[in-house]
Formats: C-alpha cells, structure tokens, sequence
C-alpha cells in the first residue's frame, strides 16, 4: 500500500525488509530488493511527497528549497567555537527522494584513493575502487547524469584555471586523477529537471505489489528481541498514530549521517553510558562510535559584478568546477564551482547576468564533530557540533582555496567579464583580515557523513557487509558509514553505497 497522497495506512502482518529512508541509496536499496516478487518491503519517509512541491523539479530554484521548512529537518548546529561562535544552518531534506530533491545536484564519483585507503586504511574489504566502480556504472546507467551547457564565460574561467596551472580534465568521474578544470557533471536530465533517487529507482515501480511506501513516517525504535535481533520498528504516522511493524529478514538504515545514528541510539544502540544519562535501560550493543566521527566539507563564496551580461547558462550550478591541491594520494582538497549570480535565492535573470560568483571548498578537513540525542524523544532534535576549524590544518586549506577562488575572479582571463570584487572585497587585504572572513562567511558543503563508520576497529559501527555490530537482522545503508568523507559531493558515493548495500544483502539472502 502507497500513501504518496496521504491515504490512510494500511501494514501487511509483517514485511521481508524494512526501508527507512527514501533518500540517495534508501530509495535504490527498496527498488532493488523489491525487483523480486517474493520478497516484501516496507519503505518509509519522514517528510512528504517531493512531487507536490513544484521548485524541486526546477533546478534553478536550489536555493529557494533550504528556506522551505516543509521540506527541510531545520537543523542547527550548537555554537562553533572556532568560528566565533556562530550557529550554522545545517539542511537536511524532509522529502521523498532525500537530499537529492534538494541537493545541489553535482554528481562527483570522488577520487579512487578515496576507496581503497577504506580498504587498506579500515579494513573494509571489497569496498576498494576496482571493487565498487561497476556501482557508479550502474546508477550512472540509471540517473543518466548530464553535463551543464557551455557558455562563453566558462571558456573564460577555463583559461583563467589553465593560466594557474590547472589543466582542462574533460571527466573528473573517469576513475583518473581529478585534478583539473571540468565541466560540472550533475543529476539534472536532458530536459533541464532535476533526477531524485526516489523518481528513478521507485516511482517508476510502486505498482509493484510487494513494495509498499508510507510517507510522514518518523521512526522512533527499532524493536529487537532477546537475543539482540533486530524484529521490527515502532513508528508515528504524522505525529499522532503509532504502529509497530515486524520483520522477517532485515532492517535497512537510510535515514542519513544525523538521523541514522539519533535512531540507533534512541534504539539502545551507542554509547551505553550516554544513553544510560538519558534515561535508557535497555541498552541492545555498546557501541560507543555511534554518532561520532562526523564529517563535512567547507565552502565560502566571493562575487564580482560584471561589466557584460552573462547569458546561456540555464542552472544556478556553473559550468565547470576545479580540482586543486592535490594530496599525496592525489585526492583534491581544494574544489573551486563557478556560477553566474550571486547564488541566492530568486535572483531574476539581469541579476543572474550582471554577476559571477566563485566558490572555494575546502575538501579534505581533519576536523571530527559529533552527533548526539538530546533526548529519548523523535521530535527532538539531535546535538549537531561540526567542530569546524578545531584542527589548524583545516585553516590553511581554506586559506589554499580562498586565494585560489580569488585569483581566479580577479584574472587576466576574465577580464573581460570583470567590473569589481564585490566579496570579499578591497578591505580583505591582510593575512588577519583574511581568516577573519573565511571565519564570518565558512559555511557546511551539507556533506555530513561518517557518523555510523565501516570497519574493524573499536570505533567501528558496520563491518564490511554493513551489518551493525553486536546485532543481528540489521544493517545501514548511507553516508554514515564512511570511515572518512570522500573528495567533492557526497552525493555519487551514496548512490554507490545504497546499490552495494543492495548487492551485499541479495547476495547473502
């Protein structure tokens, strides 16, 4: 039974596997097991139908959608103490389709080194790149994703990167080295809208009748027995009906970097202490990294008003984006998008035409935050620190890509183009003045990841075949799970997780 229209519920007696999330890899995860006609899912959603909000569809409407709280967690993270105490917007989308009915749309594979040191680094075996570059293959076949239009002033910004000594690299997914200047790849088709997870891999299939989809579902447990199984969940239909709904082979966690931890741990699964403080006995496995290790990357924005119209560029998203600086293992910690505009919400066309705007992120931080409950409720929201800037390594790499970002804006090449530097502008001069703004103006690249790691060591959630530790008939199938972020947006890697995870059950069913 599908509730997309906000039908009454109705459950089986019990489901083969419970889906909870319908985001980046939840949604492939369901399509996927549910291709078997002898095997039931249950796939549930926290928020609503994305096919009801009309600016998801569109991809110039990016940065309306974050100010929709319909479609978004709201949260928050506490003060930052290294960034002066600021309070950062960290959006989450409530929605089916998950973050990518409300992402940014890039589409990046992420540096082979990425894989393989999980492997040798974390003993995660099987995930190295040769092992899981047929996953990108499959859900590239699937989501098609496109590249965005040339227009003349990415000509120009091409050679302002190749007069800095960043080559043109025409596919930074091709498994090569990223480092280069590239058309910006993204999960927008060829009809310039906007391609979810959900749309794709679900939408096409809920005739089927052995998949059933509930939307304004916010799980609360999971429900395990004696002998630590997991056998159900317990979850609030539109915050006023409760229902427990069992299992017969397995729960799938896909609810995100925040919220897949708040449920283990709201489960009995983390921190047995932590959990003890906030009032709960029954604790299933003490797994103290629940909700540690979060990862991020930082992004900060510089403009320039120009002195021609910038026309035929049809997204907010830029053409072409950069990768720089390169590490050891060639992984970039530098990644530069170009875009036209101010990147705000509703800007009109002439805006849109008499600026440019240029990113600097910073990829590689060694910054770790934490997610923690802040109490044993669902409509409570967990305890985001990000711990931005707490290692002075992560400075410098900002500082590496706000001069890149800069030199760049103000470059022979785009001369042409260029009126003034608006941000930061001429009273950002010294090297104070400088890590004053990237602490004023840093934001999160809304890559929050790692929370619940794959591994063999003690701070280790899943194994290998993402099966949470200490439990039975559980396992995870999101971003959590990386032992470390991967270079450039997260979004490529969770697709690649939610069509592995899927193999991995599959095959040892």
């Amino acid at each position: 039974m599908n509730n997309l229209n906000n039908e009454a519920i109705q459950l089986r007696a019990s489901y083969d596997y419970i889906v909870i999330g319908s985001g980046s890899a939840g949604s492939i995860v369901a399509s996927k097991l549910s291709a078997n006609p002898n095997i039931t899912v249950l796939l549930l959603e926290a928020g609503k139908s994305a096919a009801s909000v009309a600016d998801v569809w569109n991809p110039r409407q990016i940065n309306c959608l974050y100010n929709d709280a319909s479609i978004d967690w709201g949260y928050k993270t506490v003060p930052q103490v290294n960034m002066n105490n600021r309070v950062l917007d960290y959006s989450r989308a409530k929605m089916t389709g998950g973050c990518t009915s409300h992402n940014d749309m890039v589409y990046t594979r992420g540096a082979p080194a990425d894989f393989n040191l999980w492997e040798s680094e974390h003993g995660c075996v099987g995930w190295n790149y040769n092992n899981i570059v047929h996953n990108f293959e499959n859900i590239e076949a699937a989501l098609q994703p496109t590249q965005t239009i040339e227009n003349e002033f990415a000509v120009s910004f091409i050679q302002a990167c190749e007069n800095m000594g960043i080559p043109y690299n025409s596919n930074y997914n091709s498994g090569e080295n990223m480092f280069g200047v590239s058309p910006l790849q993204a999960t927008i088709n060829n009809k310039n809208i906007r391609e979810t997870s959900f749309q794709t891999y679900i939408t096409p299939n809920l005739e089927r009748p052995n998949l059933d989809v509930l939307i304004y579902c916010n799980v609360q447990e999971l429900i395990f027995n004696t002998y630590n199984k997991a056998t159900g969940v317990n979850f609030v239909y539109n915050n006023t009906i409760s229902y427990s709904v069992n299992i017969n082979k397995e729960v799938i966690l896909s609810a995100g970097a925040i919220n897949t931890p708040a449920i283990l741990m709201r489960s009995g699964i983390g921190d047995a202490s932590k959990l003890k403080e906030l009032g709960l006995q029954a604790i299933i496995s003490d797994l103290p990294g629940v909700g540690q290790n979060l990862q991020d990357a930082i992004i900060f924005k510089g403009s320039w008003s120009t002195k021609q119209p910038i026309y035929n560029q049809p997204t907010n998203e830029g053409y072409v984006m950069a990768w720089s600086n390169m590490t050891q293992y060639q992984q970039p910690t530098t990644c530069i998008e170009m875009m036209r505009g101010t990147y705000v919400c509703g800007e009109s066309e002439p805006e849109l035409e008499s600026h440019y705007s240029i990113t600097g992120g910073a990829m590689r931080l060694k910054s770790i935050g934490s997610v923690i409950l802040n109490s044993l409720s669902y409509i409570d929201a967990p305890i985001i620190d990000l711990n931005f800037y707490s290692n002075p390594n992560d400075m410098q790499q900002a500082i590496d890509a706000f001069n890149l970002m800069r030199a760049l804006g103000n470059s022979a090449a785009l001369a042409p183009w260029r009126n003034q530097e608006l941000v930061p502008g001429p009273n950002v001069v010294t090297s104070e003045q400088i890590e004053n703004w990237i602490l004023q103006n840093s934001y999160s690249y809304s890559h929050a990841s790692c929370t619940c790691k794959m591994g063999t060591d003690s701070d280790a959630v899943v194994d290998p075949d993402l099966r949470v530790k200490g439990v039975s008939g559980l396992r995870i199938a999101d971003i959590s799970i990386m032992p470390f972020i991967t270079s450039g947006h997260t979004q490529g890697p969770a697709f690649m997780i939610g069509d592995k995870a899927a193999e991995l059950i599959i095959s040892n069913n």
